[in-house]
């Protein structure tokens, strides 16, 4: 999958896989429960949320509407989530959407699995048996349109930084002298942005998204001022590269690709350091 840096603390405290498709028709919350029971060994547990809203990379940003109402007696089948016992990992899925992800656990002495290690083959193999109970349940097979992965981080003070005046301590992109320019009262500054994903042939595939905010976070069990964070999230979305069955599974690879490199170009040396770079691998 390529040779990329590896940090022995790094920031990340979620990676979530996804791939969007047409709805299944005829899906409904029975098949969910029994799709449920080819999961349950490993992810005993189940919760119920509300639907992910479809999104859809596209070459220019869609033309805005008015907001319009709209009235069905339809029943919504749910998003239900699959959870693991420490709940570090979990499988989303709802009539147009599959979702697999990792989530850090501060109760959980775990470090960040990798993407070639563990996230990336979890995902494979969860979404084979999905679309494999599908089928044995009598419902069709998926026909994926969007593809996505996303990277959330915890970016908090250490040597390197202390408060979010700082952030040109942190971005490469931000100068001191842009702190200096917005005057002594400068407090804080968010990020965000995108670039585009290419094939080989210069044709649109999707996006890399950069949105950096600050916030403050309470510790966990600890008392005290809330501490400041950057919550970094970098998300990979397009449509898979080719009509192949391996056409979603390349975007990701190379979504995480371009994401890999802008978070080394993008983060300074000296924060890079503080989360122990270890080199490629």
């Amino acid at each position: 999958m390529g040779n990329f840096t590896r940090y022995r603390k790094p920031p990340v405290t979620e990676v979530a896989v996804s791939v969007q498709f047409d709805s299944v028709e005829g899906l409904k919350i029975p098949h969910l429960g029994l799709i449920w029971q080819g999961f349950k060994s490993r992810f005993p547990n189940v919760e119920q949320h509300g639907n992910l809203g479809p999104v859809v990379e596209r070459v220019r940003p869609s033309r805005v509407t008015q907001p319009q109402i709209s009235l069905s007696t339809a029943v919504e089948t749910p998003r239900v989530w699959f959870l693991s016992e420490d709940g570090a990992d979990l499988v989303q899925i709802q009539s147009n959407r599959f979702v697999r992800n990792w989530r850090k656990q501060p109760t959980v002495n775990r470090d960040y699995p990798h993407y070639d290690d563990h996230i990336r083959p979890s995902f494979l193999s969860d979404l084979n048996e999905f679309r494999q109970a599908l089928i044995d349940n009598g419902l069709e097979d998926i026909s994926i349109n969007q593809c996505e992965l996303t990277y959330v981080n915890h970016i908090t003070p250490n040597e390197v930084w202390q408060s979010h005046s700082q952030i040109d301590r942190i971005l490469n992109i931000w100068s001191k002298e842009s702190s200096k320019s917005l005057g002594s009262g400068f407090e804080n500054a968010s990020v965000r942005f995108s670039n585009k994903i290419e094939d080989s042939a210069g044709e649109f595939l999707g996006r890399v998204h950069f949105d950096m905010q600050p916030q403050f976070l309470v510790q966990s069990g600890k008392s005290g001022e809330p501490s400041p964070v950057f919550v970094c999230n970098l998300v990979a979305r397009g449509r898979p590269i080719s009509d192949k069955e391996d056409g979603f599974i390349r975007f990701l690879d190379l979504g995480r690709r371009q994401m890999i490199e802008l978070f080394e170009r993008i983060f300074t040396e000296a924060i890079q350091e503080s989360w122990e770079k270890v080199g490629d691998s």
